[in-house]
């Protein structure tokens, strides 16, 4: 009984060599550069779960200083809730090597996907490799991290219903309960599933075909999904919360992210896929069907329209574009099967063995993007009376996640949803000091830590008036800490710090 398995892998191992390959070499990659995948959102996820956990899902933010009392639909709780139970379980190394699993996941979903449906290892692998780097920010461990996995499974089974119908589609309605309370890009999910129940309709009616349980799929398919929507402890409430991020935002005047996408170094890989991935569709779309084109033409138009969306476009094309590739790429395979084998079974060993020289490297390794001592510099001279601190978006969910007493303490965070237009405009000035007031933002503040790199002006404007002394800087953070007269006239630091 053994033989059989053992040739059943061999023959695996040499028929997905390429594919085993790129899922190998992408794991071993996330797993070298987990430090720069620690970003800010990383810590608002670790935050928000904290607060979930110790006080329920939130109905206002108590956090921040200019937030407090407003209204927060943290319709992310379950990815949050989820991240913090894996940190309680494993610290940071458990979290940041579940995070490479989901992406990693992600990945190899893809490309089983796109050989599901016919492509070749070849074809998936010229593509696979452009599309992972088109957006590179989008494998950032965040609350997005779980809906990677997520999508990719959500087209799978879209695709592979609009070659062969099959009540097996279904599956997605219970997929999009799920992410409706992990990430708000569920909203791009409930769209092409709604799409799909359109054209397995008008599929119908132009076959003469349409029985009466596809009608019924297709309903299910059209109206489901955004059923799904609401399928949180929010319920309707997610309404307002997805007219605000996607309809009525501000973000994206304020935040790059959020912005359309234009041409740039950091943007020329999406710009170069998206333009021959509709070149191949003007030509070979016929190798598609419409729902699987109607998916590319979707994400296409997202990633031009936001920043952030650039990885849906890059995940689809991972699975649907290898069926056009291979239509004008045909190349001989140049290894004998027992090299082929070998180059697998070597890939999937090196992508073990990061795995285990990543888990058991020191915590400080995972962290080193993440200044301790500057995060306790400012504990300590906060602590004393209950001093503000006028944080940046990069580091006050850090600041919070490392020492919880500066709850309520702290200026903002990354949830820029929960600012106004002139809260937004007026803390954009500030960043970029626009106008001869936008330091002015500082007076109601003891404590300034900001990331000297990305508001490079910031620290002349904050010092000129020698309110501020340096406290601590190093290659990224800068703090500041008020200078305050004593008795004796002389000055000193806030909370009893040493004197300038």
């Amino acid at each position: 009984m053994a033989a059989p398995s053992v040739q059943r892998v061999v023959t695996f191992l040499d028929r997905e060599v390429l594919g085993i390959l790129v899922v190998a070499l992408f794991a071993v990659f996330s797993l070298a550069v987990i430090p720069q995948a620690l970003v800010q959102d990383t810590w608002l996820t670790l935050v928000s779960g904290r607060e979930i956990a110790q006080h329920g899902i939130p109905e206002v933010d108590t956090l921040m200083v200019w937030t407090r009392g407003e209204t927060w639909i943290d319709q992310q709780w379950l990815a949050q809730l989820l991240f913090y139970g894996i940190h309680a379980a494993g610290g940071i190394k458990l979290v940041a090597l579940a995070h490479v699993f989901a992406v990693t996941a992600a990945v190899a979903s893809g490309i089983a996907a796109a050989r599901s449906i016919g492509a070749s290892p070849l074809a998936i692998s010229v593509v696979t490799a452009p599309a992972i780097v088109a957006a590179p920010w989008g494998f950032q461990l965040r609350a997005q991290t779980f809906a990677l996995p997520l999508f990719v499974w959500v087209v799978w089974l879209l695709s592979a219903d609009s070659r062969a119908p099959s009540r097996r589609v279904l599956l997605v309605l219970p997929l999009l309960v799920l992410w409706a309370n992990l990430h708000g890009s569920v909203v791009l999910a409930a769209v092409l599933v709604a799409v799909r129940g359109v054209t397995l309709i008008v599929g119908g009616y132009r076959t003469e075909n349409l029985a009466r349980e596809l009608w019924l799929r297709g309903i299910a398919l059209i109206l489901g999904p955004f059923a799904c929507l609401v399928a949180s402890p929010y319920g309707l409430d997610l309404v307002v919360y997805y007219r605000t991020m996607l309809v009525d935002s501000t973000l994206r005047q304020y935040i790059d992210e959020w912005g359309p996408a234009t041409p740039s170094p950091e943007t020329l890989v999406f710009f170069i896929l998206a333009f021959v991935t509709v070149g191949l569709v003007a030509r070979w779309g016929g190798r598609l069907t419409p729902t699987e084109r109607v998916i590319l033409l979707v994400t296409t138009a997202g990633g031009l329209l936001a920043v952030r969306s650039i990885i849906w476009f890059a995940l689809a094309a991972a699975i649907l574009v290898p069926m056009l590739v291979d239509h004008v790429l045909r190349l001989p395979a140049s290894m004998s099967r027992s090299v082929r084998v070998t180059v697998a079974t070597s890939a999937i060993t090196a992508a073990a063995l990061a795995t285990a020289v990543v888990g058991v490297a020191p915590t400080s390794w995972y962290t080193r993007e993440w200044p301790t001592e500057a995060g306790d510099r400012v504990h300590s001279l906060a602590s004393g009376s209950g001093e503000l601190v006028l944080g940046d978006e990069r580091y006050s969910d850090w600041l919070l996640w490392e020492h919880p007493e500066l709850v309520g303490r702290i200026a903002y965070d990354v949830r820029f949803e929960l600012f106004d237009r002139a809260s937004l405009d007026r803390l954009y000035r500030y960043q970029n000091q626009l106008g001869v007031d936008s330091a002015e933002l500082v007076d109601d503040f003891d404590l300034v830590a900001y990331d000297h790199r990305a508001r490079p002006r910031l620290f002349e404007s904050i010092t000129s008036s020698g309110d501020f002394h340096v406290v601590h800087r190093d290659r990224r953070i800068t703090v500041l800490a008020r200078v305050r007269p004593t008795d004796d006239g002389e000055a000193s630091l806030i909370a009893g710090g040493s004197r300038p």
